[in-house]
């Protein structure tokens, strides 16, 4: 953080807050967890960085469906998803979607509840297809570079065969010849 906050680079103080804010999240303290997210989603200035903003904005609703404040992370993570839906960011769709579900069930909503568990499913799954695709293509790739190597040694054998045979051909020529 000393070094962050030195640079002085607003947006990176603010990530640096984030993470600390998960940290305290993740050991039970929610207080501290509140605080730090909150102070790090003040230090992003305007909507200069609309990813951050939307980010945090989830990450602290999620801190607060934690201690039972559903009417706050829905507020949050409705603010954060928006942000994941103009910036077409499917992992951050997928965690306001999330969020959203579990508020809404906490709250008593079960409509809104199974509507954002739909979209939610619907995100995983999206994101996996789009991993297998990538996978896909990898496989694919690797296996037409590894056949496209093995050619080029077989030709590669093939030519070194070739001079062989040549050259012990011409010993031969030279034997016969004396």
């Amino acid at each position: 953080l000393v070094f962050r906050l030195v640079q002085g680079d607003s947006a990176w103080i603010a990530v640096t807050y984030a993470n600390m804010g998960s940290c305290f999240d993740k050991s039970g303290a929610t207080d501290s967890a509140r605080i730090y997210l909150r102070r790090g989603l003040s230090m992003i200035p305007g909507s200069r960085n609309e990813y951050l903003q939307g980010s945090m904005n989830i990450r602290l609703g999620t801190t607060y469906l934690g201690v039972g404040n559903s009417h706050e992370a829905i507020r949050l993570c409705r603010v954060g998803l928006d942000a994941a839906e103009r910036l077409d960011l499917l992992p951050m769709v997928q965690r306001g979607c999330e969020c959203l579900y579990k508020a809404f069930k906490e709250s008593g909503n079960s409509g809104e509840s199974l509507w954002m568990y739909e979209r939610f499913i619907a995100a995983r799954d999206s994101m996996f297809g789009q991993e297998r695709a990538k996978e896909l293509t990898r496989i694919e790739l690797t296996h037409n570079f590894e056949q496209r190597q093995l050619a080029d040694s077989l030709a590669s054998a093939e030519q070194h065969r070739t001079a062989d045979l040549a050259f012990q051909q011409g010993i031969r020529s030279e034997r016969d010849q004396k």
